[in-house]
């Protein structure tokens, strides 16, 4: 008899017996839960050790924890502003010439080259 014909010939469960055997299984997967749980930790760690480490390397939750270097490093920004055809980006591109180390913070476009 396959597994079908023995659901449909079996008589449904009574609300009692139903309960019981909802107990059961809730006791049962509380129970193997945790085994089961071990039995990957043991059979897998290498692969668990492998994700913790990928999952803390790909935290974003931290960005000013980062570069804390970067944090005590002295900065100096100059903005430049005015009207247009002011010469603001001229200004600006001779100041960087001046420089050793520069960044240009956003699109280059921006600045108007």
């Amino acid at each position: 008899q396959s597994e079908k014909d023995l659901m449909a010939s079996s008589p449904p469960l009574s609300p009692s017996h139903f309960s019981r055997v909802d107990t059961i299984i809730q006791l049962i997967s509380r129970d193997l839960c945790p085994i089961y749980a071990l039995y990957l930790q043991e059979r897998h760690d290498f692969m668990m050790e492998k994700y913790k480490a990928l999952v803390s390397l790909t935290d974003l939750t931290q960005p000013q924890e980062w570069y804390m270097q970067a944090r005590y490093d002295r900065r100096r920004i100059i903005m430049h502003s005015g009207p247009t055809n002011s010469g603001k980006t001229y200004g600006a591109l001779q100041r960087l010439k001046e420089t050793k180390k520069w960044v240009i913070p956003g699109p280059i476009t921006s600045i108007g080259c």
